[in-house]
């Protein structure tokens, strides 16, 4: 109990009004709980938490903490791609005012009029936050998320519903929605932040298959004969090439000091 009450627990949460409501909820769990708007408001007291070592597992978490802004060529230059009404006065993509954000120019993607691209500012905040947590003790973290770790063009804001993809205007407030995480991004920020070393991009296919996924499973499915079906079902779907297996990459960073994470090295 010593040990646990020591332990700072720090909490990210973006909606005041959700603040409030875990505030209440939880203000008798732990004895040292501490709210945060964003990761950059967040204080790290020296001789605290920085006297311990950090790890880090975000699963399907970066699409939830960062936000992403979508741009729209339309007459040879770039504008903001935001959400109005339509002629019906129903909500509806609209063409916003001129930006000229040099992130959005590469070589490699030639623009066309009607493209879409999307920038994550927010995912150039993490690696400033690791670098933070990496000064003092080792610091290891694991992002798995779905998205993309090249060059990428289009729409990836998604809205689901009880499981269906739906229109991101359907139930506003109501429906899960998320975005694909540009790991390239991420992987730029966090590589060039200091104390900070970076393995990956990889996928989750090959990330679980280096930690010897298929040779767990086949003990699993040994042990549990009557599981041993729906056990080789939870695998496929984890791993499967046009399913989660591509579609999810995993991202290591750890203190420069320290040797690659596992999973990332063949």
């Amino acid at each position: 109990p010593g040990f646990v009450e020591a332990i700072e627990v720090h909490l990210v949460e973006s909606s005041g009004r959700m603040r409030a409501a875990q505030q209440e909820l939880l203000k008798e769990l732990h004895p040292r709980l501490a709210w945060h708007s964003s990761l950059t408001t967040m204080s790290w007291p020296r001789g605290s938490l920085l006297a311990w070592p950090t790890i880090v597992v975000a699963n399907e978490f970066l699409d939830v903490l960062c936000g992403v802004e979508q741009f729209v060529r339309q007459d040879g230059v770039w504008h903001k791609r935001c959400v109005g009404l339509d002629a019906d006065e129903r909500l509806s993509f609209v063409v916003g005012e001129l930006v000229t954000q040099s992130v959005l120019i590469n070589p490699a993607l030639s623009p066309v009029d009607g493209e879409v691209r999307e920038f994550s500012f927010d995912l150039t905040d993490i690696g400033m936050v690791l670098s933070d947590l990496a000064e003092v003790p080792p610091l290891a973290a694991l992002f798995i998320d779905y998205g993309y770790d090249g060059p990428g063009v289009g729409d990836t804001l998604q809205a689901v519903v009880d499981h269906k993809h739906v229109s991101p205007f359907y139930c506003p407030g109501e429906a899960d929605l998320s975005f694909q995480v540009d790991f390239k991004l991420l992987e730029l920020h966090c590589a060039t932040a200091v104390e900070l070393a970076v393995d990956g991009p990889t996928t989750q296919a090959e990330f679980l298959g280096r930690l010897g996924i298929i040779e767990r499973a086949s003990r699993l499915m040994s042990a549990n004969p009557a599981k041993a079906a729906e056990i080789e079902m939870a695998v496929a779907r984890l791993i499967a090439p046009q399913g989660m297996g591509t579609r999810f990459k995993v991202l290591g960073v750890r203190s420069a000091g320290l040797p690659s994470l596992p999973g990332f090295s063949a």
